[in-house]
């Protein structure tokens, strides 16, 4: 069964890495979420991450993730509407990971440094 492919995201932006992709896991087929196109070798694939298409797809990643997301008016969001990090309502300071869990800029951020991964769907990021 292949595996997907989702760039690190460290520090407010999104670069490629293949330190969690081994061997193995190619041996299986590693798909690329820029152009859903299966990789069986690493260096097959290490070569894909430097493709004009590759890089803008990461750019845009790294773009989108750092755009703030309003769904609502600050004052419209009731209690249902909280960030689970810190437990307070959600302003216009808030962000959606690409899960589309949505946090304050800063709690997400913090967490980030810390856990490479979604604190709610636990997805890598």
């Amino acid at each position: 069964m292949s595996s997907g492919y989702f760039p690190t995201y460290n520090f407010g932006r999104y670069e490629d890495s293949l330190k969690e992709y081994t061997k193995e896991i190619f041996q299986h087929g590693v798909v690329c979420g820029c152009t859903g196109k299966t990789y069986n070798t690493r260096p097959g694939f290490w070569a894909h991450t430097k493709t004009q298409k590759h890089q803008k797809w990461v750019n845009n990643l790294t773009s989108d993730a750092n755009k703030v997301h309003i769904s609502q008016k600050p004052n419209t969001y009731n209690s249902s509407h909280k960030c689970i990090i810190c437990m307070e309502s959600l302003t216009e300071q808030s962000l959606a990971l690409p899960c589309a869990h949505t946090f304050h800029i800063d709690c997400i951020n913090d967490w980030l440094k810390i856990k490479k991964e979604c604190p709610i769907c636990k997805t890598k990021i």
